[in-house]
């Protein structure tokens, strides 16, 4: 399990969360969404311990974050934050080489090649588009746990399909659950905007609203009440047909 327990977090007087209890079973993803402002990137970021929570605690199979090393971290734990920035004039084989402790090259090689951007791996990453670059940092990061050997792994993805065109946020959705699917003990969190897509394609959703929980379970319980009020905007869900993979929509009424 991944397991929150009285989740708390506060920042210049600001409480950002507030007793967040949840857990989530392994296999799974789980989609963070909410209003902007409502605390998913600060749940994040106390997940992947770069920030101290200022209550409560964050477990991955019984360990608490905290008491890992750093090596230990870098190994279960991959963070993608919502906006990443490359300070020097890497390539795109220089930046995914950031993610593995040591040089894994078939490792790197394959998520360049699963996320379209092995073709770019001599290229400046300032050269690419906005989302070639999302792209870059997705195989960054997958790169990251698939060279580590850790027992349990966390992908934590705060906005991950940000500038992404269709095929790829579908693709890096597939990633995930195929990454997922190669080893026991693996979880995967993303914050995502697309209501329709956390609705459609994640396993769990954890709906905060003012850092607190809203919600917590299956997609299908989502309703349109409970949206309206955390978004307070009238919104309409069409549900998808499960059996032909159709996506779950979520728009303006």
């Amino acid at each position: 399990m991944l397991s929150v327990t009285g989740l708390g977090l506060k920042k210049s007087q600001r409480v950002l969360l507030d007793g967040l209890d949840w857990q989530l079973s392994s296999g799974q993803i789980l989609a963070v969404v909410g209003p902007n402002g409502a605390g998913k990137s600060s749940l994040l970021k106390c997940l992947a311990g770069l920030w101290p929570s200022t209550s409560g605690t964050v477990s991955l199979a019984d360990m608490e974050i905290t008491s890992l090393s750093l090596t230990e971290r870098a190994g279960q734990l991959a963070w993608l934050p919502q906006q990443s920035q490359v300070a020097f004039d890497f390539t795109v084989a220089q930046v995914v080489a950031l993610g593995p402790q040591q040089a894994h090259i078939e490792v790197m090689q394959a998520a360049m090649r699963a996320f379209g951007v092995l073709e770019y791996a001599d290229r400046s990453i300032a050269e690419l588009s906005g989302g070639q670059q999302q792209r870059v940092h997705l195989a960054r990061v997958f790169s990251q746990l698939n060279s580590s050997l850790a027992a349990v792994q966390c992908l934590l993805l705060d906005e991950p399909l940000n500038g992404l065109d269709i095929r790829w946020q579908q693709r890096c959705l597939a990633e995930a659950r195929e990454w997922l699917a190669e080893r026991p003990q693996r979880y995967v969190v993303m914050a995502l905007h697309d209501l329709g897509l956390a609705a459609s394609r994640c396993d769990q959703v954890l709906v905060l609203n003012e850092g607190m929980i809203e919600f917590m379970g299956a997609p299908e319980a989502l309703s349109e009440e409970l949206l309206e009020k955390v978004w307070q905007y009238p919104l309409t869900i069409q549900r998808g047909n499960a059996d032909n993979n159709y996506r779950t929509l979520v728009y303006p009424k």
